[in-house]
C-alpha cells in the first residue's frame, strides 16, 4: 500500500490522481473534512467521474503526531511525502521548523522502524545552492549555503531534505524531486495558487527578477516515473520552463482576462515595501504580501538546468503557456 502526506494539497491531489489511474492502492491523511472538497472540484477539472477519488483510504490525522502516524503507517511499502508549510511570513520561522523539518524526521523514522521500502519526497528548488557565476543555471549538484539573504523556508527545506538523506543511508530506497514555482489549479489563495488570486485583485507592479517555472501535472508525473522505475538516491530538478516575473505575471494576466502589471517595482522600491509592510504587520499583527525575503527572491534571477529530468525520467513537460492557461480556465471556472 501507498502512503500520501499532503494530499489535499496542490502536488499531493495531483498525485493522488495519477495513483488512482495506475489502479494503486492508497492511504492518505487529512486535517479536516473541508479539506476534502478539493476533489470535488478537481473531478470537474478533469472531468473523472463522480466519486472518482473514493477509492482513496482517508484517515483524519496529522502526519506531525508520532504515536498517531506511527498507527497509520502498519503495512505501508512505499510513502510519497508532498506535505509541507510555505511561507516567508518572519513570525512562522519556527512553524516551518515543526512542520517542514521535525515533521520529515518523524515521518522518515517511523518508515524505517515500520519496514518501508521507497520513500520519495516531495522538496523544493529552495534547497538547491546558487552558483557564484550568476549566469551559470543552477543544477542539482550545487551545494546549498545559508547567506544572509537565506529565507527561514529555505533553511528549512534543506534540512528537510538532510533528514530523508539521512533515511536513504539507514536503508530507504527512493528519491527527492525539487520542483521550481509550481503552476497548477488547486486550494486557490494557497502555496503559488495565490499567484493567480493576486493577478485577479489587481496587480500593478512586477519586479526584475526570474524563476524557475513547472505544470503541477510534470510534478506529479515526475514522481510516478521515479516510483515506475526505482529511482534510487537521486536528487532530481523539475523545470519546465525560465521565465522572468514580468513574463509570468502578464501570461496570469491574460489567462483570467486582466490587466498585466506595467510598474517595474525595482530592489529600490521593493526594499521601502517590504520595511513599511514590516512595520505594518507589528503593528496590526497581520501578514504582509511582501516581505524582506519576498522582495530579495523576486528581485533575483534563479536560471536552472532541467536536462537530469529529461535524461533519467525521459519527463515530457507542458509549456508554461499549456499550464497557466489550463490554470486560468480553472481558476474560472
Amino acid at each position: 500500500m501507498i502512503f500520501v502526506t499532503g494530499g489535499t494539497g496542490l502536488v499531493g491531489s495531483h498525485l493522488l490522481m495519477r495513483l488512482l489511474e495506475e489502479g494503486e492502492e492508497i492511504k492518505a491523511i487529512y486535517r479536516n473534512k473541508k479539506s476534502l472538497e478539493i476533489f470535488d472540484k478537481m473531478e470537474k477539472w478533469y472531468q473523472k467521474p463522480k466519486g472518482f477519488f473514493d477509492k482513496i483510504n482517508w484517515v483524519e490525522g496529522s502526519f506531525k503526531k508520532e504515536f498517531e502516524l506511527n498507527q497509520l503507517m502498519v503495512g505501508i511499502e512505499t510513502v510519497f511525502h508532498c506535505a509541507a508549510l510555505v511561507s516567508f511570513q518572519p513570525r512562522d520561522k519556527y512553524a516551518l521548523e515543526e512542520v517542514n523539518i521535525f515533521g520529515t524526521k518523524h515521518l522518515v523514522d517511523i518508515s524505517i522502524a515500520n519496514g518501508v521500502k521507497e520513500f520519495y519526497h516531495v522538496s523544493s528548488t529552495a534547497a538547491i545552492g546558487k552558483p557564484k557565476d550568476k549566469t551559470q543555471l543552477i543544477s542539482e549538484n550545487i551545494l546549498w549555503k545559508k547567506t544572509r539573504n537565506t529565507s527561514n523556508y529555505s533553511i528549512s527545506k534543506h534540512f528537510a531534505e538532510l533528514e530523508v538523506w539521512r533515511g536513504f543511508e539507514e536503508g530507504l530506497n527512493g528519491a527527492i524531486v525539487n520542483p521550481a514555482i509550481i503552476i497548477g489549479p488547486g486550494n486557490w489563495g494557497k502555496s503559488s495558487t495565490s499567484l493567480f488570486e493576486t493577478v485577479n485583485k489587481g496587480l500593478n507592479f512586477y519586479t526584475t527578477g526570474a524563476n524557475g517555472f513547472v505544470d503541477v501535472r510534470d510534478v506529479a508525473e515526475g514522481l510516478m516515473i521515479a516510483y515506475k522505475r526505482k529511482l534510487q538516491n537521486e536528487r532530481v530538478l523539475l523545470i519546465a520552463e525560465n521565465l522572468t516575473y514580468k513574463e509570468a505575471f502578464s501570461k496570469i494576466a491574460k489567462s483570467i482576462n486582466k490587466d498585466a502589471p506595467a510598474t517595474n517595482a525595482n530592489k529600490f522600491l521593493s526594499g521601502i515595501a517590504w520595511r513599511v509592510l514590516w512595520l505594518w504587520s507589528l503593528i496590526s499583527g497581520k501578514d504582509v504580501p511582501v516581505t524582506q525575503e519576498t522582495a530579495h527572491s523576486a528581485n533575483s534571477n534563479n536560471l536552472y538546468n532541467n536536462k537530469k529530468s529529461k535524461d533519467i525520467l525521459g519527463l515530457k513537460y507542458h509549456t508554461i503557456d499549456e499550464a497557466i492557461k489550463h490554470t486560468g480556465k480553472c481558476f474560472q471556472a
